[in-house]
């Protein structure tokens, strides 16, 4: 199969896998949203980025260490990518463990924040809980990363969507019978262990066991210092909203920051996974044949990645507030004014692509750099603006954000002559268009509304 032919089949089955999965999550999200209150989306906010953070703090980019190494038929390599996975699990089992302890004493001494989801009481415990994830996912078989270096995304697809209905039906079910936040833990603790044993069941390739074999682990470490260095800021500069925030309000509005959010990263996720499962392991197989090739994918991913994401920015601007109004009772209406507000950082992630070139060609450290002055900037203008205009002003903080180191990526695209000033421009009307569309799309629903309600 050419290359052109594997981006083409990996774009369809990921659209597809992303359009089930969102339809699921917004099918549970919907009967789980009238189950349980918004407190409890604003807990488990802060549960997500404390799990999340714990993750990445061992993070050194197995599955890209996967996708760029040329010595995956050995299976020595292999089953030192295995091996170093479980150590990764193990230390993220542990690390998890001390900082749900942490969050017991923090709380019994009253050093945590009173009235916000830091001091809940339930917190530490979901936290002990959900480190379970980590034990079970670090034995998954790498055939899963190799199929994402192949580009074959089929039958990972079709696992994501059975754990994933596997993960809603748990979760309705338990807030049916149990109004807490138990629903949701248990939910995501039977999504992975049901990711995990499926991956099992087809393993693709010969049954890994433990070895490390010192130069691969050499080979692996290398490579991954920057990642790890990369993904521990990016942590920040991505989900630090949530962890600051959580310190200044109450959970119940946290809790509609949260449902604001979940629509914004959907746009986030899709991309990323089209980044992560076709353009980077694209740009890998175009780099080996040489520059001129490389280059002309990335102007190529680049121009599609911006058009697609300034449609959407339109279309969730126009039409925020009929999303939160249709999907969600009266009680979550206030998450609309904030969609809207962070549909404009959909515009900022039109620099991804330019981070994976620079991953590409060896350069990793411009992704760091790049990376750390958003997350500076996350730092300064939540608490600054939240000061100055209330919690709306920290949510612009946020958007704003990601806006600050576009001049330093603009700089780097220059020095490495990449730099096109018609293709950073060709796609800024699509933004209106997107609006248009949103907009016509919120009259109609308006419109039918009054034609069969009134």
């Amino acid at each position: 199969m050419s290359l052109k032919q594997k981006i083409i089949n990996a774009s369809i089955w990921i659209l597809l896998g992303y359009t089930l999965s969102q339809l699921i999550r917004l099918a549970s999200g919907f009967i789980i949203s009238r189950l349980l209150s918004p407190e409890i989306f604003g807990l488990m906010a802060i549960v997500y980025v404390v799990i999340v953070a714990i993750a990445l703090m061992t993070d050194v980019g197995l599955t890209l260490s996967v996708m760029k190494s040329k010595n995956t038929d050995d299976p020595n390599y292999l089953n030192t990518i295995w091996s170093v996975q479980i150590v990764k699990g193990v230390v993220i089992f542990v690390i998890t463990v001390f900082f749900s302890a942490g969050f017991y004493i923090f709380n019994e001494i009253g050093v945590l924040p009173k009235n916000t989801a830091y001091a809940n009481p339930l917190l530490p415990f979901i936290i002990l809980a959900l480190s379970l994830n980590a034990l079970i996912a670090a034995f998954d078989p790498t055939w899963v990363m190799l199929a994402a270096k192949n580009m074959q995304q089929a039958l990972i697809t079709k696992i994501e969507i059975i754990s994933q209905i596997l993960c809603a039906i748990a979760s309705i079910l338990w807030a049916w019978f149990d109004k807490s936040p138990w629903a949701i833990v248990v939910g995501m603790i039977v999504g992975t262990l049901s990711k995990s044993l499926l991956s099992h069941h087809y393993n693709l390739v010969k049954v890994n066991k433990w070895h490390i074999d010192k130069k691969f682990l050499f080979e692996i470490l290398h490579f991954g210092k920057w990642v790890f260095l990369t993904t521990l800021i990016g942590f920040y500069a991505i989900n630090g909203d949530r962890v600051i925030l959580g310190a200044y309000v109450d959970e119940s509005t946290l809790g509609l920051y949260a449902i604001a959010y979940m629509f914004y990263s959907l746009v986030f996720t899709i991309h990323e996974k089209l980044i992560g499962s076709v353009i980077y392991p694209a740009l890998a197989s175009s780099y080996e044949q040489g520059a001129e090739r490389l280059n002309l994918n990335y102007k190529k991913f680049r121009l599609y990645s911006d058009a697609g994401l300034m449609l959407l920015a339109g279309i969730f601007y126009a039409s925020a507030q009929l999303i939160i109004n249709i999907l969600y009772d009266d009680r979550y209406q206030a998450a609309g004014n904030i969609l809207q507000t962070l549909a404009v950082a959909i515009i900022a992630m039109r620099y991804r692509v330019t981070e994976q070139y620079f991953l590409i060609i060896n350069k990793p450290y411009l992704g760091t750099v790049i990376t750390t002055v958003k997350a500076i900037a996350l730092i300064l203008l939540i608490p600054t603006l939240f000061h100055q205009y209330g919690f709306d002003g920290a949510v612009w903080g946020v958007v704003i954000s990601t806006f600050v180191s576009a001049p330093v990526m603009l700089y780097f695209k220059y020095k490495h002559q990449i730099l096109d000033i018609k293709y950073e421009l060709i796609t800024l009307p699509l933004l209106v268009l997107g609006w248009a569309i949103g907009y016509f799309c919120v009259w109609f629903v308006e419109y039918l509304i009054r034609l069969f309600v009134v």
